[in-house]
């Protein structure tokens, strides 16, 4: 729209299938503050938008979720109906694990070098001499690396300060035993566990 108010586009699409999600992070000049002190697109950029959901369908990209975050550190919102529930932010086949995301919240670029990294990772915790099997993962998102490590036999303290990372954490941590999952700054945090003495033996940072 010109300078000062470039709009920040992410496309996310599913690790193992073909939904697709688009979200759109706007300027502060194309907010508008509502009576409830909470923000929303400006009437200019819906109207940009409103042919959106029906360009997309008449490409054969309906199952295509268009949201947009009203606000930097606000969660994203539908603006049209229809596309997924949930992405598929990794797979692990070993497992027959997925990890879910919803649409606009933050997922590894690169589905395929995602699971090198995890890969590594995991590689290198298991040739650690015997001990405890106790690990932080600060930056945890939704539980990239916190869940295939719990998997394989950690007890894992995962933070996220991100509502909707720890949000998803939780989500697809469901019936798995041995992780923790705490909000909040991860430096903070982490200094509040070595105020409880608590000590561990694998740190993983992982920030965006």
């Amino acid at each position: 729209p010109g300078p000062g108010r470039e709009i920040e586009i992410a496309v996310m699409k599913d690790a193992v299938g073909s939904d697709t999600a688009v979200c759109f992070s706007p300027p502060p000049a194309d907010l508008v503050r509502g009576k409830t002190k909470e923000y929303r697109l400006g009437d200019d950029l819906m109207a940009a938008l409103n042919g959106l959901s029906t360009f997309l369908e008449a490409h054969g990209l309906k199952e295509t979720a268009i949201l947009a975050r009203p606000g930097r550190n606000a969660a994203p919102q539908r603006l049209f109906s229809g596309g997924p529930a949930f992405l598929t932010a990794a797979y692990w086949p070993e497992w027959d694990l997925s990890l879910k995301v919803r649409p606009g919240g933050f997922t590894q670029v690169n589905p395929e070098v995602n699971l090198l990294l995890v890969k590594a990772i995991l590689e290198e915790t298991a040739r650690l001499a015997p001990g405890p099997k106790t690990a932080l993962d600060l930056y945890a998102g939704s539980g990239n690396i916190s869940i295939p490590l719990t998997r394989s036999g950690f007890q894992v303290t995962a933070v996220e300060q991100a509502a909707e990372g720890l949000q998803a954490a939780r989500e697809n941590a469901k019936g798995l035993n041995g992780l923790t999952c705490m909000g909040g700054q991860g430096e903070k945090v982490t200094l509040e566990l070595a105020r409880r003495g608590q000590a561990f033996r694998v740190t993983v940072l992982d920030p965006p």
